[in-house]
């Protein structure tokens, strides 16, 4: 909770998540820890309680296509894994703004990306046009800034497999949106399995990489058949700074340089979906 506020703060506040912060409280002798949001008071419902148009020009004047597609980037980043029509809400007068809550199921460990959901704003027209220019910034920013909020994200002590989770998100949004201009819709149809049952694109170009780094790696399909991706523990890197892990430098090295070269040539290559 308190890392997607982080996020979104240092990187322009797009998104308005609302101010968040990590607390803990004594009750019954037993020391329980947990976060406070600030409350939102001038919203007017969540996007479930609204019918959003099938024409782009309508729905720009119920959410702005520069708002619509400033969450997608948001969400993207810190590959959500529950963005439902429940937690993003409205706020203000229409053409309302948006507001994202509810980020506890934010920046799983880069080998566990098979759940991506974006069930709140995947099939709104907005984000299937051409990003606009406000979003060509929002991905900019989100570039330029993107070693200070690692910075910042390993000083909260997210695990550095968290980190490398929002390094791939980032760089995979700057090659095909800030650099090639696709749509933020597309690149969301990278990180969601589609059937299900099997990997995504980006899982299959990770598996590619870690291939290619030497991280021992493999998909198994589990007992109801959905296809798992598994990375072999000694790889792991579940503390801040990726101690007592197999994962060298080189490695490390390799298997960015790999995979960043897979998005490059997907972007530059036009191709719509996997």
């Amino acid at each position: 909770e308190e890392a997607a506020f982080v996020i979104d703060r240092m990187s322009g506040g797009q998104a308005n998540v609302p101010v968040t912060t990590r607390a803990s409280f004594e009750e019954g002798g037993a020391v329980k820890r947990g976060s406070v949001q600030a409350f939102v008071t001038e919203t007017c419902g969540a996007a479930e309680d609204f019918g959003m148009p099938r024409e782009v020009e309508d729905a720009a004047q119920m959410v702005p296509v520069d708002v619509a597609q400033a969450v997608a980037c948001f969400d993207i980043r810190v590959f959500n894994t529950d963005r439902h029509p429940g937690n993003l809400l409205m706020a203000g007068a229409r053409p309302y703004q948006c507001v994202c809550i509810d980020h506890g199921c934010v920046l799983p460990a880069w080998w566990a990306l098979d759940m991506a959901q974006f069930d709140a704003w995947v099939d709104w027209p907005q984000v299937k046009v051409p990003p606009t220019a406000g979003t060509l910034r929002i991905v900019e920013k989100a570039v330029l800034c993107m070693g200070n909020v690692l910075a910042r994200l390993q000083k909260l002590e997210l695990p550095k497999d968290s980190l490398w989770t929002y390094r791939i998100c980032t760089v995979l949004l700057e090659k095909c949106v800030l650099n090639h201009h696709k749509s933020v819709h597309e690149v969301a149809g990278l990180l969601i399995r589609e059937p299900p049952e099997q990997p995504s694109w980006l899982e299959m170009q990770i598996h590619r990489a870690c291939e290619e780094a030497g991280i021992p790696s493999r998909f198994s399909a589990d007992e109801n058949g959905f296809e798992v991706f598994h990375v072999d523990e000694a790889y792991h890197q579940p503390d801040p700074h990726g101690d007592n892990s197999e994962m060298s430098a080189a490695i490390e090295a390799r298997f960015f340089e790999v995979l960043f070269a897979i998005f490059d040539e997907y972007a530059a290559a036009g191709q719509e979906g996997s």
